[in-house]
């Protein structure tokens, strides 16, 4: 891999360039490719040079987890509850297709899942799901069927066996399924 975040003079190693290159590692070459050597050698510093900045591996998963978690953009809560399910889902889709080997951790992962970073995300797809006049109780199962159709519907658009003609089949099964989601949604209001 060939990740720009070697050192220079007048660069100093900081939290943010060590998880900048984590994540670039991670989406270039995987989870698995991720190492303090590796990381190390893309910043152009010694490897116990970024012990310095984090404890160890799996802090620096965790902290690029909840950096992306963190980035995703959240819809307007003032629109409707069916426009705001779409743009969560879409919001999570295009975080899964920039970076699906970190997607994949979140998923494998229940620490991951489970994070406060992981909560916040969906604190807005639960909200519109209540707005919908689903049941409280079904709330939760509800939102965590949009987040297993996208993660799921995404990471198979996001596989290297996928061919660019069949992307537009891909976003198309993605857009129905969704609707097919918001109008089971639609069904179950009370």
């Amino acid at each position: 891999m060939n990740v720009t975040g070697a050192s220079t003079p007048n660069q100093r190693l900081s939290v943010e360039r060590v998880l900048d290159v984590a994540l670039a590692i991670i989406d270039a070459d995987g989870l698995d490719r991720l190492s303090m050597r590796h990381l190390g050698a893309c910043l152009g510093v010694d490897p116990m040079a970024v012990y310095h900045h984090v404890a160890n591996k799996q802090a620096i998963i965790a902290a690029v987890v909840r950096r992306v978690l963190e980035a995703m953009p959240q819809p307007t809560p003032t629109a409707p509850w069916d426009q705001r399910v779409r743009s969560w889902a879409g919001a999570l889709r295009a975080l899964v297709l920039a970076h699906p080997a970190l997607a994949h951790r979140i998923i494998v992962d229940p620490a991951a899942a489970g994070s406060s970073a992981a909560q916040e995300a969906t604190r807005s797809l639960h909200q519109a799901i209540t707005d919908s006049g689903v049941a409280a109780d079904d709330v939760a199962p509800c939102a965590d069927l949009v987040v297993d159709f996208v993660n799921g519907a995404t990471l198979a658009a996001a596989s290297p066996a996928m061919g660019p003609d069949d992307r537009p089949r891909a976003d198309r099964s993605f857009a129905i399924g969704l609707e097919i989601i918001i109008g089971g949604l639609r069904s179950r209001a009370q």
